[in-house]
């Protein structure tokens, strides 16, 4: 409430006569929908991380010894639930975050060799051990990279 004799302070560029409606978002419309909006997008998003997730549960159930197949779903069900609990979260203000703005040179510096002492362990370039299957890769591999496309 104001004091008498004072006139009350109107934000710069407010009309005189224009009525005062609820918060807007950065884009216009009104916070409530844009609130709407967002709850409807975590939904989404959690129903189609869930819907994802379904074939690898299978997968691990149908597949594996059932003491790997358990730690491995407690350990995806574990991941789901921290995902599903920090994903509801507003973002504050007008706040954006671009996609791959985490990562680093140092974070590339680590994985990168990590990557590819693992891919030379396993056998791809014939560094690593290989097991019989790599006969087939090899000669794929021989005739995609020295015939002309398309491979017949």
């Amino acid at each position: 409430m104001s004091k008498p004799g004072r006139a009350s302070r109107k934000p710069a560029g407010a009309r005189p006569g224009a009525r005062k409606t609820g918060a807007m978002s950065a884009i216009g419309t009104p916070a409530s929908a844009s609130i709407t909006k967002h709850r409807f997008t975590t939904l989404l998003q959690r129903a189609t991380i869930a819907y994802l997730s379904l074939p690898l549960v299978i997968f691990l159930a149908g597949y594996l010894h059932f003491g790997w197949a358990a730690a491995a779903a407690v350990s995806l069900f574990a991941a789901l639930w921290f995902y599903f609990r920090n994903s509801g979260e507003l973002p504050h203000g007008n706040e954006t975050i671009p996609l791959g703005s985490n990562i680093t040179w140092s974070h590339i510096a680590i994985c990168l060799p990590a990557a590819l002492f693992f891919t030379s362990l396993f056998g791809a370039g014939g560094w690593g051990h290989q097991t019989l299957d790599w006969f087939k890769h090899n000669a794929m591999l021989s005739h995609l990279s020295m015939q002309p496309w398309p491979v017949l």
